[in-house]
């Protein structure tokens, strides 16, 4: 059985279709007091 998605995936992703691709994905990885790695997945 699959682990079930994090929420902060869908909050990365959010935060990402709002900036239009913009914001690096290491910015997002901050606001989200994530490391960098967990985010590029």
């Amino acid at each position: 059985m699959a682990r079930q998605r994090s929420p902060d995936r869908d909050k990365a992703f959010e935060i990402y279709k709002v900036s239009k691709g913009e914001k690096p994905l290491v910015e997002i990885a901050e606001e989200l007091n994530l490391k960098p790695s967990q985010i590029r997945k």
